[in-house]
């Protein structure tokens, strides 16, 4: 009787022990660490980014105003360089050929504006177009006959041009420098031999006849 005893003690623990490791197993899951998250999915790309799309159009006008203005459709020409210059009121490039196209169109004033624009924005250019706006600046100056505002640009234009090489037209300053001041200087005189030549007529001398 007590050896069977036993047997039925041990075989009761065996199954107690096999029955507490299968709730262990199946508990188990419960208390494993979460699964990781599958990585989100990536934006979609858009089909074309506004940035790109405005440049396309502002090339566009560029292209449309300079075959305007080869055409001699000048107000054609300024009309397309001003949609340029309102697609991309940063970029230089507009206003420089907005100013080529009041220049031709004989309005000194508004080829001013545009070329004054371009040269407060020129940062956001190249160093060489740079050069150009200020250059143009320079010369209407001097077709506007403001020459101490013109040897003032020049002088600008100077200073640029000695900032890189490949620069347009580096040594033009100097000669327009040069050449204002000459001028200047026979106006200079010959104010002195006007005014004498007025006095003298005031006075009733007259220019004297020729020996």
């Amino acid at each position: 009787m007590r050896r069977r005893s036993m047997r039925v003690r041990t075989k009761l623990a065996t199954l107690s022990l096999v029955a507490g490791a299968f709730a262990a197993s199946v508990a188990a899951p419960a208390l494993a660490a979460p699964p990781k998250k599958a990585p989100a999915a990536a934006p979609a790309k858009p089909t074309e980014d506004a940035a790109v799309a405005t440049h396309k159009q502002f090339l566009d006008a560029i292209k449309d105003g300079s075959a305007k203005y080869v055409s001699k459709d000048v107000s054609g020409a300024i009309e397309a360089f001003q949609k340029a210059t309102n697609l991309e009121p940063r970029n230089p490039v507009g206003y420089y050929y907005l100013g080529e196209a009041q220049l031709g169109n004989k309005d000194l004033a508004q080829a001013e504006s545009a070329w004054l624009h371009a040269s407060q924005v020129s940062d956001e250019g190249t160093p060489g177009l740079k050069a150009k706006i200020f250059f143009c600046i320079a010369d209407l100056r001097e077709r506007q006959k403001r020459w101490d505002d013109a040897k003032a640009s020049w002088e600008q234009y100077s200073e640029l041009t000695a900032k890189f090489e490949g620069s347009t037209f580096p040594t033009i300053a100097k000669e327009r420098i040069a050449a204002i001041d000459t001028m200047l200087a026979q106006d200079k005189a010959y104010e002195i031999v006007r005014k004498r030549i007025a006095e003298e007529k005031a006075k009733g001398g007259g220019t004297p006849p020729a020996k």
